[in-house]
C-alpha cells in the first residue's frame, strides 16, 4: 500500500512524493525532500491534513521534544507539509538597483568627506 505526500516552502526539493510503506514520520517526510535549506523555519512547520470535516492545519515546532508526538507525527495520506520561510530571507534579496545605488551613495560620501579633510 503506497500513498502520497507533498512536502512545500524552503526545502531543498519541494514536491510530491510517493510512500512505499504504509508509515511515514514527520521527520523521514522531511528527509524525503533532503531537509530544510539555510532559510526554513524550523519553528513554525504546518502540516495540512484533510478529513470528512474540511482541513485540519497542525503548527510544528521542530525544535521542541513534544512536536514529535500526538497527530502531527506520522504523516497521513495527501497530508501537505509547509516550511514556511524566515524573516532573514527578505534581507538577502537586494535587488541589482539597490545595490548600485548604496554603493553610488558611500561613493558620494566618501569624495566629499576626503575633500573636507584636504582643507
Amino acid at each position: 500500500m503506497s500513498f502520497k505526500v507533498s512536502v512545500l516552502g524552503e526545502v531543498n526539493k519541494p514536491g510530491l512524493y510517493y510512500v512505499p510503506n504504509e508509515k511515514l514520520t514527520l521527520l523521514e517526510a522531511i528527509a524525503m525532500a533532503s531537509d530544510l535549506n539555510n532559510f526554513g523555519d524550523r519553528t513554525k512547520l504546518k502540516v495540512l491534513r484533510k478529513t470528512a470535516n474540511g482541513t485540519i492545519e497542525f503548527n510544528v515546532d521542530l525544535t521542541k521534544k513534544e512536536s514529535f508526538k500526538g497527530q502531527a507525527k506520522y504523516i497521513h495520506p495527501d497530508d501537505v507539509i509547509y516550511v514556511p520561510p524566515t524573516r532573514k530571507k527578505a534581507f538577502t534579496a537586494v535587488s541589482p538597483a539597490a545595490a548600485i545605488f548604496t554603493s553610488l551613495l558611500t561613493s558620494m560620501a566618501l569624495i566629499v568627506t576626503a575633500y573636507f579633510r584636504s582643507k
